[in-house]
């Protein structure tokens, strides 16, 4: 969250508790709905594993609900102590919720909360209020479910809290089984008036404090072994690192430095890597890949800026988006990235995509991300608007995305269309010509399926995208060489085999290219697919070799999708050939 937009939550909170507005879902086929209501300043969600939804609130309080169960409301399962001040604008309290992967067996619940310190007041001077790692058990007993404060352990302290401000609070389990955490710098040395690269912070780009860092844990709060900056001291059993009686000690809990309010973060279940929204200051919103002891330079630079703020060894951000001017997101509301969570396959054929919001503007935006998996491929699009401060988001057990809206206290629902699949197979070749004889063949080979009845495409019709995307992003916002859609409708589809039990595949012929500009496709249940087009009507320009070319064929709600990229041949205003494309990780609407 920002500071400047705090004077938003006292204006329009009251207002939007007492009227939802429903948010609007810029793709189509996708439904929005309200999964549960009724909350007070909900901060963050996470599922257990037989799909209850857990909720933290601001104030302490920790809610479970089965979503199951039609017009449920949040049982209240403990008000966990936390410090929450007059004058705190809404950015202490608790803030984070993360489920143990043994939960089945242990009942283990992790949150990150704001508390008294030594002091034991609401105030900001030092040892007076802290941030803390806790842990708590969930019982299921005759009674129901339930928490006892008698189980809450502290497994991580000392977290300073500042100023009222940029507490962090996110907490993931990694693939490595490793409890994540994300810090915020405390509002220290913000000075925003004077422009990128003139903060102060004393915390962030220091190796001595737990401050403005993504820290690494293991499950009882100790420190793993593997972290980036464990001394031989640790190893060895001598504890933590640092010199004689006085001297500052270095944080072996530090996994990543150099941030501002990483606010939210996800995994990358293709890739294992760590993705972090990293809160700006006034200028630019940043997205992070962020690896084991990488530093990602605040509070020298805010995003990129100012120019050549960057040192030798300083990660890049993954994605930077400005506030406002040409290369921000929407109409200059963006203000606070929320990010963010990967969608899973059955999503509506965005499996493998980034979901990510930002707070201030209420919006969800959609992000490709390019082969390596390093990199966003093109520009993120407007996904769903009306969010109303989002505060969290995540993939549910049923593949839908939540998200937490502070604003009306409520989770909400992204549904996508119910889909027979998106089969991801590699290609054989592909061939594209451009100039006065334009051609588009491609060969498949790996076995597909072909669904089932509704997937007929003598009865539905089918479609076929083919996109080009450069090496590096045009400065001008030019993301995509080339993105085109060619209708394939059911007149021109005819069934191999007989109906009703021997259908072999699936034919579409226009050899007088009446509809467009593909002239055939073949597929085949269990072969292959083979797609031929040609002339004028090919959207394709070549002036410019892409780095890959992606295609997916869709018949009914069934989609096969391809990219070739590594083994390609380039003749500039003539044509792209590429042999041996391995199958995608994902189908993805392109």
């Amino acid at each position: 969250m920002r500071v400047f937009v705090h004077a938003m939550f006292f204006g329009f909170s009251c207002f939007a508790m007492a009227h939802q507005v429903r948010a609007d879902v810029a793709f189509e086929d996708f439904t929005e709905s309200t999964a549960l209501t009724g909350l007070s300043l909900p901060t963050a969600i996470a599922f257990l594993p037989d799909g209850r939804l857990v909720v933290t609130e601001m104030d302490g309080s920790l809610k479970l609900a089965d979503l199951d169960e039609e017009g449920v409301a949040a049982l209240t399962l403990a008000e966990i102590p936390v410090s929450f001040c007059e004058g705190d604008d809404y950015e202490t309290g608790l803030l984070g919720l993360a489920v143990d992967p043994d939960f089945a067996d242990n009942g283990y619940l992790y949150m990150y909360r704001t508390a008294l310190g030594e002091l034991g007041v609401c105030a900001y001077a030092d040892s007076a209020r802290e941030n803390q790692v806790i842990r708590v058990t969930l019982e299921d007993g005759e009674g129901g479910p339930s928490v006892s404060l008698d189980s809450l352990t502290v497994i991580l302290s000392g977290i300073r809290t500042d100023t009222p401000y940029h507490t962090g609070g996110c907490l993931r389990i990694g693939p490595d089984e490793k409890l994540y955490v994300s810090t915020g710098d405390t509002g220290l040395g913000n000075f925003e008036e004077l422009g990128p690269g003139t903060s102060t912070n004393p915390y962030a780009d220091s190796l001595f404090a737990l401050e403005g860092k993504i820290l690494r844990l293991e499950l009882d709060g100790s420190v793993p072994e593997d972290n980036p900056f464990v001394s031989d001291e640790l190893l060895s059993g001598g504890g933590t690192s640092g010199g004689g009686e006085g001297d500052p000690t270095i944080r072996e809990e530090i996994f990543a430095y150099g941030f501002r309010n990483p606010w939210r973060m996800g995994f990358d279940p293709a890739s294992g890597a760590l993705w972090v929204g990293d809160v700006g200051e006034d200028d630019v919103e940043e997205i992070d890949r962020v690896a084991s002891g990488s530093n990602h330079a605040w509070p020298r630079c805010e995003g990129t800026l100012p120019k050549s703020c960057k040192q030798a060894g300083d990660a890049k951000p993954a994605f930077t988006y400005p506030h406002a001017g040409k290369k921000s997101l929407g109409d200059g509301e963006e203000a606070s990235v929320t990010g963010g969570a990967f969608a899973p396959e059955p999503f509506g054929f965005q499996g493998g995509a980034y979901f990510f919001a930002d707070f201030a503007a209420g919006n969800i935006y959609r992000a490709l991300l390019k082969p390596s998996r390093e990199k966003f491929k093109g520009k993120p699009v407007l996904f769903a608007d009306g969010g109303q401060g989002i505060v969290d988001l995540i993939f549910g057990p049923d593949a839908n995305l939540y998200y937490v809206s502070f604003f009306t206290g409520s989770v909400r629902r992204i549904a996508g269309p119910e889909n027979g699949g998106g089969q991801p197979i590699a290609g054989k070749s592909l061939l594209l010509k451009d100039g006065n004889k334009k051609a588009l063949k491609l060969l498949a080979k790996d076995a597909i399926d072909l669904g089932g009845g509704i997937d007929n495409p003598v009865l539905t019709g089918g479609s076929l995208r083919v996109a080009g995307f450069p090496e590096l992003f045009g400065a001008e916002g030019e993301f995509e060489l080339f993105n085109d859609l060619y209708f394939l409708p059911a007149s021109g589809w005819k069934l191999i085999g007989k109906a009703p039990d021997k259908v072999k595949g699936f034919k579409y012929t226009d050899k007088k290219l009446e509809n467009g500009p593909i002239s055939s496709v073949v597929v085949r249940d269990g072969k292959l697919i083979k797609i031929t087009g040609k002339l004028d009507g090919l959207g394709h320009e070549l002036s410019e070799e892409p780095d890959s070319v992606s295609l997916s064929l869709t018949l009914g709600t069934r989609t096969w999708c391809l990219n070739f990229a590594e083994t390609a041949k380039f003749k500039v205003d003539t044509s792209y050939s590429a042999k041996d494309a391995d199958a995608p990780l994902f189908c993805v609407v392109l």
